[in-house]
C-alpha cells in the first residue's frame, strides 16, 4: 500500500488499516493498493481519503476462499471517501460483523461517499449498507451472492444492498 501523498509504503499484515491509521496520513490522501488479496477488515476514518485498488479483478479486500473475517470488511465513518477497484468478500458473522461494505452514516458523517467499481461477495450479511449518508454515488457496483438472513421494510433481502430511511440524494451509475 503506498500513500500517494506522503510516499509511505506500507507492507504485512493489516497492510491498507495501517495506511489509514498511520499519523500522516491526513485528509486529501491517496492510498494506492496493490495487485493481491488483503485478507483483513479496513475502517476508513479519515475524511476524504480515496483507497484506490489495482483493479476489481486484481485486488482483494477480505477473504476469498471462504467466510472468515468478521467485518463489516470496509465500513467507512467519514465523509467525501473514495472507494475505488476492489473485491470485497469473506465477512462472517451476524448482522454488521456479516457485511461486505457499511457506510456507518448513522455514528458519523459519511456525507459525499463514493464507491466505484467494486465487486461485494459472498458476505454472511447484506453486501452493502449506506445508512443515514447523503449525496452518495455508486458506480459500477456489483452486490451479488450475499446471505441477508433478515427482511427489513425497503430492505431486499437477495443480494443485500440496504439503506435507511435518512439516506438522501444517493446516485446509482
Amino acid at each position: 500500500v503506498f500513500n500517494e501523498d506522503t510516499s509511505e509504503t506500507f507492507d504485512g499484515t493489516n497492510a491498507i488499516q495501517n495506511a489509514v491509521d498511520d499519523s500522516d496520513t491526513t485528509s486529501g490522501d491517496t492510498l494506492r493498493v496493490g495487485p493481491g488479496t488483503y485478507d483483513e477488515s479496513v475502517t476508513i476514518d479519515v475524511e476524504n481519503l480515496t483507497l484506490e485498488g489495482a483493479s476489481v479483478d486484481a485486488t482483494t479486500i477480505g477473504d476469498p476462499s471462504g467466510l472468515s473475517l468478521s467485518g463489516p470488511i470496509v465500513r467507512i465513518n467519514a465523509a467525501d471517501v473514495e472507494v475505488d477497484g476492489f473485491e470485497i468478500t469473506g465477512a462472517d458473522g451476524d448482522n454488521e460483523a456479516g457485511q461486505g461494505v457499511d457506510v456507518n452514516g448513522d455514528e458519523h458523517n459519511t456525507d459525499g461517499v463514493t464507491l466505484r467499481n467494486l465487486e461485494v461477495r459472498n458476505n454472511n450479511d447484506r453486501g452493502l449498507v449506506v445508512d443515514y449518508t447523503d449525496n452518495a454515488t455508486i458506480e459500477n457496483v456489483t452486490v451479488e451472492d450475499n446471505y441477508d438472513r433478515d427482511t427489513f421494510s425497503g430492505d431486499p433481502s437477495e443480494d443485500g444492498f440496504g439503506t435507511s430511511d435518512d439516506a438522501d440524494g444517493i446516485t446509482l451509475y
